[in-house]
C-alpha cells in the first residue's frame, strides 16, 4: 500500500490505482484521531487540521492523490509512531526501518519544506527503505 508497484508506470483509471487509493483512505481515517491528539488545545486550529487532514483522504486516486495520501500515512507514522503497529505482524522489518531510520531522517525536512513534493518525499523513504536501510549505519 505505502510502496507497491510504480504508480508513475500506471494509467490513471487503473483499477489497482483506484484500490489503492480506497485502502490509504481507509487507513488514513484510522489514524485521523492519532495524528490530531497531540495537537494543540486550540479548538480552531484543531478543527482547521481535521479539515485539512479530511481534503487529504478526499482527494481522488490519481498519481499525485495517491502519493499525498501515502506521503499523509507515512507523516501519521512518524508524528504517532504507534501508527505503524498495525503493520508490523505482516512486515516488522519494514515498520522497523520507517520508524528507527527512514522517517526521522525525512520527515524533518519534509515538514521544514512545508509538506511540498510529497511525491519525492514517498520516494526517498522508498529508496532509503529498500537501499540503504539502519543495517548499512553504526548505531
Amino acid at each position: 500500500m505505502l510502496f507497491g508497484r510504480p504508480l508513475s508506470t500506471r494509467g490513471e483509471q487503473d483499477r489497482e490505482l483506484r484500490d489503492v487509493g480506497v485502502e490509504l483512505d481507509r487507513a488514513l481515517r484510522g489514524v485521523h484521531n492519532a495524528v490530531l491528539t497531540g495537537m494543540s488545545a486550540n479548538a480552531s486550529a484543531l478543527a482547521q487540521a481535521r479539515v485539512e487532514w479530511m481534503r487529504v483522504v478526499d482527494m481522488e486516486a490519481t498519481y499525485a492523490g495517491v502519493m499525498a495520501k501515502r506521503a499523509a500515512l507515512l507523516y501519521a507514522g512518524w508524528v504517532s509512531p504507534g501508527v505503524l503497529e498495525y503493520w508490523k505482524a505482516s512486515d516488522a522489518a519494514l515498520v522497523a526501518s520507517l520508524r528507527d531510520f527512514a522517517l526521522p531522517l525525512v520527515m524533518p525536512s519534509f515538514v521544514r519544506g512545508m509538506a511540498q513534493c510529497p511525491d519525492s518525499m514517498v520516494v526517498m523513504v522508498s529508496v532509503l527503505c529498500d537501499m540503504w536501510g539502519p543495517e548499512w549505519f553504526v548505531r
